[in-house]
């Protein structure tokens, strides 16, 4: 994990980590005062990287590019963190492609995509489950099987149960 070494205090002080791709990313980050922010380097968390971050906080925001090969990095650890019992959040820019463009352009946007971070489930739901998708049946059945199929990967069971039931509420439909 780059940046870690410098990162921990920090990590523990304001309580979460930031997870981001690249270096640049990092040191950008590091130079606004966002001390808290570490890098993966470009691929998926691993469980070794995990559980080292979990001696500094079991909350973790995840703020990965927004092309196809970070979304399916961010997916894949996702899967890991889940299973880790960690608190995932997920970071969608205001501006620029990665941490480092978009503090280079605007650093307040950077603060507020921090500020406006999900819980992954919650960031499901408003991916999957868009009003426009509620309102029709043939497009309501797959995009629920898709979020199901998340939160299954929930491994704490009392988490588990809260996000059921908000699927239930979100969709309309018994538990």
């Amino acid at each position: 994990l780059y940046g870690l070494d410098k990162a921990k205090k920090a990590i523990r002080e304001v309580g979460y980590a930031v997870v981001v791709e690249g270096n640049m990313d990092v040191i950008t980050c590091h130079e606004a005062g966002y001390k808290n922010v570490v890098a993966c380097s470009g691929t998926a968390l691993t469980a070794d990287q995990i559980q080292l971050l979990k001696r500094y906080t079991e909350n973790i925001a995840l703020c990965f590019d927004e092309d196809e090969a970070g979304q399916a990095a961010s997916s894949r650890s996702i899967d890991l963190l889940l299973a880790a019992e960690i608190n995932v959040k997920i970071v969608k820019l205001t501006c620029g492609k990665d941490p480092d463009e978009c503090i280079r352009t605007d650093v307040k946007a950077w603060e507020e995509s921090l500020k406006t971070s999900k819980l992954v489930m919650q960031f499901y739901f408003d991916k999957y489950l868009t009003p426009e998708v509620l309102a029709d049946i043939n497009k309501k059945k797959p995009a629920v099987a898709t979020v199901l199929k998340e939160l299954n990967k929930i491994a704490n069971s009392i988490e588990k149960d809260h996000w059921l039931k908000e699927l239930s509420n979100r969709i309309d439909v018994s538990e």
